[in-house]
């Protein structure tokens, strides 16, 4: 069964390689259902030949009363962590 979220602001991060993906913006915070547009970007490769299956990005909740500045520590450690699998267009 899915885990619910709590509502507060979200973190994301790429959690991949960083010398092949590139992300704009790389990491941030986000308000509950705020809408962004994250443009993912690549260096050339041979698609079928390297393992793309680890490439995502992941988001957290913040901990409680945080201001709207990014902290990679909240990514360490436990806590509640989803991840979204990139998709190739070869």
């Amino acid at each position: 069964m899915a885990q619910s979220v709590q509502p507060g602001d979200i973190n994301t991060q790429t959690g991949t390689n960083m010398k092949d993906l590139s992300v704009d913006p790389p990491c941030g915070v986000r308000d509950p259902k705020e809408t962004v547009l994250l443009a993912v970007t690549c260096d050339t490769f041979q698609f079928g030949q390297e393992d793309t299956n680890n490439d995502r990005n992941e988001w957290t909740n913040t901990p409680a009363a945080a201001a709207k500045q990014f902290h990679r520590e909240w990514f360490q450690g436990n806590g509640n962590r989803k991840n979204a699998p990139l998709e190739y267009n070869p």
